[in-house]
């Protein structure tokens, strides 16, 4: 297991280390669930940000496992984990300050502050989008020999990715979940 991690971190040392810090994001917003007995819309208010961060440690450790996969043009996977790791961290940042607030991250237009978060999510889901989809596009035309069942097994799941974002986006649509 250590050689796992060792190799996720020479693969993309950015999106490994922002995906440990969510890995110990998630242990702190398990520990604010088993202190803080606030709740927002009947749970917790800790629930949904720990939901978030361990699903967030596990797309950045996935990004960052794959990105080593493409090598050419040098300089995309670089840029493209920058602008990843910098949304996720700000995504995070409003996800886990609307929970320490005791209110809701998403759908909420109480205020003009809460709105603003709100909407500033939406932006940085929207980068956070448009960059995964660089990576996708480069597994058209990978750098590294990979068997083809194996290169179409990574297609098919940023296919499945961009289909829960796009439910995501109609929920948005929606107003609601």
């Amino acid at each position: 297991m250590n050689s796992f991690f060792t190799e996720l971190h020479r693969r993309n040392p950015l999106l490994s280390g922002v995906a440990w810090l969510h890995v110990g994001l998630f242990v702190l917003t398990l520990l604010a669930l088993a202190i803080d007995d606030r709740q927002v819309l009947g749970i917790n208010a800790w629930i949904k940000p720990a939901k978030f961060m361990f699903s967030l440690a596990v797309y950045l450790g996935t990004i960052a496992w794959l990105s080593d996969y493409v090598r050419r043009p040098r300089w995309v996977v670089p840029a493209v984990s920058v602008v990843i790791a910098a949304v996720i961290v700000l995504e995070s940042a409003l996800l886990l300050l609307q929970a320490a607030r005791g209110t809701t991250s998403h759908f909420n237009t109480s205020t003009a502050f809460d709105g603003a978060v709100f909407g500033s999510m939406g932006i940085l889901i929207a980068v956070d989008m448009a960059m995964t989809l660089v990576i996708f596009a480069l597994f058209f035309r990978p750098s590294v020999k990979l068997t083809p069942a194996y290169l179409w097994g990574i297609r098919f799941g940023f296919v499945v990715f961009f289909y829960g974002g796009w439910l995501g986006g109609q929920m948005i649509d929606h107003g609601a979940h």
